[in-house]
Parts: structure tokens; sequence; C-alpha cells
């Protein structure tokens, strides 16, 4: 509902209405809007929420653990998004054509990641529901058998990506040069594909268990090597292909990282030892 609303708003807003950048701002808050509500209306009318409760201040003692971990996730996203960001400002100094090209290449990547964070959401919706019962075997089967799906559907997204470089980027851009650029690059962002659907698994896993604060530091870590790798990329006057290079080390610390906290003792699908 909330894309489809996004979609037809943004459609009326930017094109019929005529404006631009701020009717894809409203489209996209009203579409969240909307999305809210109809999820509140439909907690309500399947009994999972009692309007009453709405009404009632939280205890302390509920909310301490939630606004822990809630702001352990929103440090590991803003991290993220600070990386990216110095990647884009990276870009942006080196002209408009190079900033055309990766804007391309940034939002084909951006629906790829949709894509691949359902694999996330599976992980953490199944880790968290065995870990739960106490199902620690199954809880690691379960990620084996995800890594698996995780390599087949990140193997699909690139060699999708990958076999439409020749054609989706003239599809986005009516210059020529910029076309050719972001061409270029397709197959150095595909090749990642495969890597980072293994790492949206691994993430989700570690969620799923609510190893959030592991998760915080984490990408804190990976931001610093990420804007360390971008920097070092501007600095060599590698142009795109470093930046985007240096963008992927954000993927590759987060897939280390959480490779290391899953495989180790304190593993959070390991048994606690006293």
């Amino acid at each position: 509902m909330a894309n489809m609303s996004n979609l037809v708003l943004d459609v009326v807003l930017i094109f019929g209405c005529g404006y631009g950048v701020a009717g894809a701002a409203a489209a996209t808050t009203a579409s969240q809007w909307f999305a809210a509500i109809g999820l509140v209306v439909l907690l309500i009318r399947q009994g999972r929420l009692d309007v009453g409760h709405l009404r009632r201040r939280p205890t302390w003692a509920k909310m301490s653990p939630l606004l822990s971990a809630g702001a352990a996730i929103s440090l590991r996203s803003i991290s993220g998004l600070c990386a990216v960001a110095w990647a884009t400002t990276s870009v942006a100094n080196m002209g408009a054509h190079e900033m055309a090209a990766h804007e391309i290449l940034r939002q084909t990547w951006l629906f790829c990641a949709v894509l691949l964070e359902s694999l996330s959401i599976a992980s953490q919706t199944l880790v968290a529901s065995l870990l739960g019962k106490g199902n620690m075997v199954e809880a690691q089967q379960t990620v084996k058998r995800l890594l698996q799906i995780a390599g087949v559907v990140g193997l699909g997204a690139a060699l999708l990506m990958w076999g439409s470089s020749p054609v989706l980027p003239f599809l986005m851009v009516s210059d020529p040069e910029v076309a050719v650029m972001a061409s270029g690059m397709f197959p150095v962002v595909a090749v990642f594909l495969p890597l980072e659907a293994a790492m949206y698994v691994l993430d989700g896993t570690l969620l799923g268990a609510r190893d959030t604060k592991y998760c915080a530091a984490a990408m804190m870590m990976a931001a610093i090597s990420c804007a360390t790798a971008v920097t070092v990329a501007v600095q060599l006057e590698t142009g795109l292909v470093g930046i985007w290079l240096g963008i992927k080390v954000l993927s590759l610390s987060r897939i280390l990282a959480a490779s290391y906290r899953l495989t180790s003792r304190n593993s959070p699908l390991l048994p606690k030892t006293e």
C-alpha cells in the first residue's frame, strides 16, 4: 500500500503538479503516514492492539530494553548512511557527469538491496523464533540454509544487473557520456551482490539474536573503514571505480565482523555458559 501510494503520488505531484523534488519528498512522507495508519488499523481489527493501551504511560522497566536496542540500531543505521554520504560527497566534487553516473549506480544498487534485505528479515524472524524456543541447533541449521539461498539469490541479482548494463543506464539518462560511464561500472557493483546477500543474512541473524550492541559497534568500524577507503581513492584519483570499491569495504567489513561473531565462543547461537 505504501509503495503504491508513493508511486501514484510521485506521478501526480512531480509531473502533474510540477513540484519536482518537493513533490517527491511530500509523496514519500504521505505514503509513510498512510502505511502507519493502515498498520495500526489492521492491528486493532485483528485484536493485537487495544486502543486503551495507547493511553497508558509505559513503565521505565518495559521501555528501557526497547530504548537501548533502538539506540543501538539507530547508531548502526546512521553510521552506514554517513559512510555512503561521504562517498557521495566525494563523487560530487569530481563533476556533474560522475555525479549523475554515481546516482544511477546508487539507485540500481538500492533496488537490489531492497530485494536482498528480504533475506535479513527472514533470518531475523526465524532466528528470533527458534532462539525463543531454545532451539539453538535448529537456528544454526536455518542460518546455514539461508546462506545457501542467499548465494543463489545474490548470484541471480548479480547476473541480472550485469546483463542489464548495456541497456538500463541508457534508459535512465539521456546523456550518452553519463550512460556509458554508468554502464561500465555496473559489473563492478554487480560482482559484490552475492557477498552482500550473505551479509544481509548474517546481519539479520545477529539482530534476531538481539545482539544489537555488537551490530552497532561493527557498523561503526565498518563505516570508518569505508570512509578511509573512499578518502584514499579520492587522493589516488581512481575515479568512480575507486569510490565504489571503497563503498564495498563497508559490506566486506560487515561480513567479516558478523562472521567472526557467529563463529566465536561468544556467538549468540551458542548456549550461554556461566
